[in-house]
């Protein structure tokens, strides 16, 4: 049992679980965009997702301490090294635009990270930006990044599907901010900081209805898309109808983290049934 936890608290420490999360949603969109890449491109996705978290996680390491036991202290390393492996090798199978625009993203996870200018401050303690440098990463990754070499799509509705998935990630990300509102220096400004968590979670169902009826337009409210997108929206609604400052131990980090993964799954199921 102890085996078990250990792993669990591993998997989820060294952002294995965000990492597949990341890649299962990547997969999604390109399946939806009939545009599916390699499975090398959803690995360097996991691979590049896994390390850019550890390393915005612990700023370089230097927060290992919080990681609670020794054991996975040394795991995480081991992870993050793998991870850095498996990143170049993934990397060398990209198209030179991807990897210059992966790039751009990977410039934006060190400025996250690292304490740059004249204050020392990175942008994760900068204030308003933390949530919305997450969410435009993310949204970039999903959609931009895979259909860079084959883009056939008219510019708007590569737009649209950007933004969707921006503000799906803002509002899963809310769940994490009323998680650490009392952690969060004050000076960061975070959304349940400036509302309250009452507002911050009608804001975040507005986001969901927002991401509902984006795709629905887009889908005419008929595809099989849709439908995956409408019950992972109602599953997030209510994940943050329930999420508070006191939250069960991986509400967030496991189960909030899984809506992409759910996602992907009902496709899947929609797909083989239909």
């Amino acid at each position: 049992m102890q085996f078990l936890k250990n792993a669990l608290a591993l998997y989820i420490r060294a952002s294995l679980h965000v990492g597949l999360a990341v890649s299962a949603l990547s997969h999604l969109f390109s399946q939806h965009f009939q545009q599916t890449a390699a499975p090398n491109f959803y690995l360097f996705v996991f691979f590049a997702t896994v390390v850019s978290y550890n390393f915005a996680k612990f700023s370089a390491f230097q927060h290992l301490k919080s990681l609670g036991f020794h054991l996975t202290k040394k795991s995480v390393l081991l992870v993050q090294f793998v991870a850095v492996i498996g990143l170049v090798i993934t990397c060398l199978k990209l198209t030179m635009p991807q990897i210059l625009f992966a790039g751009i993203l990977g410039l934006f996870t060190l400025l996250y990270a690292i304490p740059l200018g004249a204050n020392k401050q990175n942008w994760r303690n900068s204030a308003y930006l933390k949530i919305f440098i997450i969410a435009g990463v993310w949204a970039c990754t999903v959609v931009v990044l895979p259909l860079i070499p084959i883009i056939n799509m008219e510019l708007t509705r590569l737009m649209a599907y950007t933004a969707l998935v921006f503000v799906f990630t803002l509002a899963s990300t809310l769940v994490f901010e009323i998680r650490d509102l009392n952690r969060d220096d004050v000076h960061l400004k975070t959304i349940p900081q400036l509302y309250g968590v009452m507002n911050t979670k009608i804001l975040g169902v507005f986001l969901y209805l927002f991401v509902i009826l984006g795709i629905g337009f887009l889908n005419e409210f008929k595809a099989m898309f849709w439908y995956a997108s409408f019950l992972t929206s109602v599953m997030g609604i209510l994940f943050l109808a329930f999420a508070d400052i006191k939250q069960p131990k991986h509400y967030a980090d496991l189960w909030v983290e899984s809506l992409p993964i759910f996602w992907w799954l009902l496709y899947q199921l929609g797909q083989w049934y239909y």
